[in-house]
């Protein structure tokens, strides 16, 4: 309960605004909306990332479209769903636990263009699997693994001339400073929560 508390308090007077957007989702019927305390020292709890900062996310893809994305880190699929009924996308989900994996699974089974990986992020063959958004919703407890995870991505991509996004949601500060040579090309933050959007540099 503490946690919950610590992500609502976060957001001070941006609270009624983030409840607000939270209420019109989840009447319009948007789905993945559960919350998992894992008590793990390697992967975070899945508290999913706002509608406040889908919503904003996805304007901006409206603007400078993609054709694939990958949440890293789904849990109970909300950003895959939000993207899937807001964009005609491709798009993937990869999650470690499988009771989240099931669920996902099961929420996208009639939708063609999803699909959910049962999968672990460092046995994942990204040099095969590339996408024009890489999403997370800080999956990682430390900065060391979310590096380690970043790294693996970028040298997957590092002879493609293919422009590609990340998208960090919640991320704290140090844990953006592997982003600093990068291209900023949208953000938002409110307490000790945000939403960055990144290009790497050619």
């Amino acid at each position: 309960m503490k946690k919950i508390y610590d992500i609502i308090s976060a957001y001070g007077f941006f609270l009624f605004k983030l409840l607000f957007y939270e209420a019109v989702y989840i009447f319009m019927g948007y789905r993945g909306n559960k919350f998992n305390i894992r008590n793990d020292k390697k992967v975070t709890d899945n508290i999913p990332c706002s509608y406040l900062f889908l919503s904003q996310i996805v304007n901006y893809f409206k603007k400078n479209k993609i054709n694939s994305f990958v949440d890293l880190g789904c849990g109970n699929g909300r950003a895959i769903d939000f993207f899937n009924k807001k964009l005609n996308i491709k798009c993937f989900g990869i999650e470690l636990y499988q009771e989240n994996f099931k669920e996902c699974e099961n929420l996208f089974k009639n939708d063609a263009n999803v699909t959910i990986l049962n999968k672990n992020f460092f046995t994942f063959d990204f040099n095969q699997n590339k996408f024009d958004c890489y999403f997370m919703n800080d999956p990682l407890q430390t900065k060391e693994d979310s590096n380690k995870l970043i790294e693996m991505i970028m040298l997957s991509r590092k002879n493609d001339s293919q422009p590609f996004y990340f998208v960090l949601s919640n991320f704290n500060k140090s844990k953006r400073e592997y982003f600093a040579k990068f291209e900023l090309v949208k953000s938002f933050e409110v307490g000790n929560r945000g939403y960055w959007i990144f290009i790497p540099n050619n």
